[in-house]
């Protein structure tokens, strides 16, 4: 491995998340490695395993998630060094960006009325895409009413029973019950006290099953449980009472079925007081 990458092969990270910004400052290793390059996405895992990194040419910061104009030509396996000054590999060196993005979404309150209508708002948004072929989403229709007691209301060993076959759930590197666990802890986790009290009844019957999911989506839901979101599902609920069809959408389009599957997960954290019929949406 080069000592120094070619400064005209330098890439600028454009931002990425605070926590990677602490963790950079605290105690980082010399070296991470390459684990893994797909949709437009690279993937960087640390020793033993934690935290994963990521550079991504798409437009979305998360916690441990650099946002860049292109990847760079690092291969699965090799050695990337860190440095006070960005990440090393050979023939390229990525800069850390000036920009750190703050994962935690912006703290909201609604009153029960707004609670209602941005619920309904939403549930006719999720209306306009076509499901996706996962089971999952079949799984979801059947078992909607059970899922939102089991966020909302039941104590925490009903709640584990009806949540924890939910982790692991669906197709993909992040199946889509992952994707929905992890939307409904972010929005528990920026609402009000009763939200916040639920937030951490869900996470701890959630956080005892991450082994029966893929390592990527157990990450994602480590994220989730420190409070931490991604840039398409925080400008989602930071624009809450309204319901802007263009974020609906940005979220929608994450991923194969990931951003409706994180779409379903905020309506189900949102659904406390007044829960959409599911025959009216799905």
């Amino acid at each position: 491995m080069a000592n120094q990458a070619d400064e005209s092969r330098t890439i600028q990270a454009e931002r990425a998340g605070t926590p990677l910004h602490r963790w950079m400052q605290a105690c980082p290793p010399a070296h991470v490695h390459v684990v893994a390059c797909f949709d437009q996405t690279l993937m960087l895992e640390a020793p033993r395993g934690r935290p994963l990194l990521a550079f991504t040419t798409r437009a979305y910061a998360g916690p441990f998630r650099m946002v860049v104009s292109r990847l760079p030509r690092w291969h699965e396996g090799e050695h990337v060094a860190l440095t006070p000054e960005g990440m090393v590999g050979e023939g390229e060196r990525v800069a850390w960006p000036v920009r750190w993005w703050n994962p935690h979404p912006k703290p909201r309150v609604l009153t029960p009325d707004m609670r209602e209508s941005v619920a309904a708002d939403l549930a006719l948004a999720i209306a306009r895409f076509d499901t996706p072929d996962d089971p999952f989403f079949e799984y979801l229709e059947a078992e909607w009413s059970h899922i939102l007691d089991a966020i909302h209301h039941y104590p925490l060993h009903t709640t584990e029973a009806t949540l924890s076959p939910l982790v692991g759930y669906g197709n993909g590197l992040t199946p889509s019950g992952d994707d929905f666990l992890q939307a409904v802890l972010v929005t528990l986790a920026s609402g009000d006290e009763v939200d916040r009290a639920r937030f951490r009844i869900v996470w701890r019957a959630v956080a005892r099953h991450l082994r029966a999911t893929t390592p990527l989506a157990a990450h994602f839901l480590r994220e989730a449980g420190a409070g931490w979101g991604y840039e398409p599902l925080n400008a989602l609920l930071d624009a809450f009472p309204a319901v802007p069809f263009a974020r609906v959408e940005a979220l929608s389009a994450v991923g194969a079925s990931s951003g409706l599957a994180a779409l379903w997960g905020v309506l189900a954290a949102l659904s406390r007081e007044a829960p959409p019929t599911p025959n009216r949406v799905f």
